[in-house]
């Protein structure tokens, strides 16, 4: 078990550096620079009320920096074995007290059990969907939950909300799943990851997904921390046209509003 530290922010998390997705992130800090700098923004612009990480992983975004003392903070991994690493990581955090691990699937259905499938070597590989071959895959059972359910004794109105999801193809469920709180909460960001093969997999219509999201949201393309694209038809065509190929692997930003992301001061490119 072996510590990595955020300079910016002195928090820190555990990984497992036997894990090849660990040891990488033992050697670089981060698989995702721009997100997690831009993630530490968006908890210093919005001061989120609530903040949902689903698919925390090793927890290299969620422990990255310390919360208001207001946020609810909570955290959905499926992958059983990360949980030493992430309770350790919780511990040490100087938000310990308002930090919940949850060990469900976060989905679109409530108590069903669902099939689970770890990745053997790439924990960040592990997903409800089987997009890899059996050998390389350790099937589990695991119980799934909606996000709503967690709120539903909650006020949410005019509260902030910070998320993210990287669940590797099952994040219409997901989204599906929260769609009270956000159609509640007052203002929120959202980070999401958009792999069209994974999605496709795991019998999501793309097309219809893409255009939920442009319903929900104003949805920009992470390019880098700073400079952002806002496609003019968010759909499988502009995708596949704009990235010049077939499958399409992105971080998308969701905001809740235009006068949100005018407070990031973001180079915004329109195509």
């Amino acid at each position: 078990m072996k510590k990595i530290i955020n300079g910016d922010s002195h928090c820190g998390f555990y990984v497992n550096p036997n894990d090849a997705r660990g040891n990488f992130l033992l050697q670089s800090g981060t698989l995702h620079k721009d997100l997690l700098a831009l993630w530490c923004k968006a908890v210093t612009v919005l001061k989120p009320q609530i903040v949902i990480d689903v698919g925390v992983n090793f927890g290299e975004i969620l422990f990255s920096m310390k919360y208001p003392e207001h946020s609810r903070i909570i955290g959905f991994e499926a992958n059983k074995e990360l949980f030493p690493y992430l309770e350790k990581s919780r511990i040490e955090h100087p938000n310990v007290k308002q930090i919940e691990l949850i060990h469900k699937l976060a989905s679109d259905k409530e108590d069903k059990e669902i099939d689970f499938y770890i990745h053997k070597s790439w924990s960040g590989n592990s997903s409800a969907v089987p997009i890899f071959p059996d050998h390389l895959l350790k099937k589990d059972k695991i119980k799934a939950i909606t996000i709503d359910s967690l709120f539903n004794n909650t006020v949410l109105n005019n509260k902030s909300m910070l998320f993210k999801i990287d669940v590797e193809g099952y994040e219409e469920k997901v989204l599906t799943g929260m769609k009270n709180i956000i159609n509640s909460c007052g203002s929120c960001i959202g980070f999401t990851e958009i792999n069209t093969s994974f999605l496709e997999t795991a019998g999501t219509d793309v097309n219809a997904f893409l255009s939920q999201l442009n319903n929900q949201f104003k949805v920009l393309y992470l390019k880098s921390s700073q400079n952002l694209i806002q496609f003019n038809r968010l759909d499988m065509q502009t995708l596949k046209s704009h990235f010049n190929q077939d499958e399409v692997h992105i971080d998308l930003i969701l905001f809740s509003d235009n006068n949100l992301i005018n407070k990031f001061n973001f180079n915004i490119e329109i195509i």
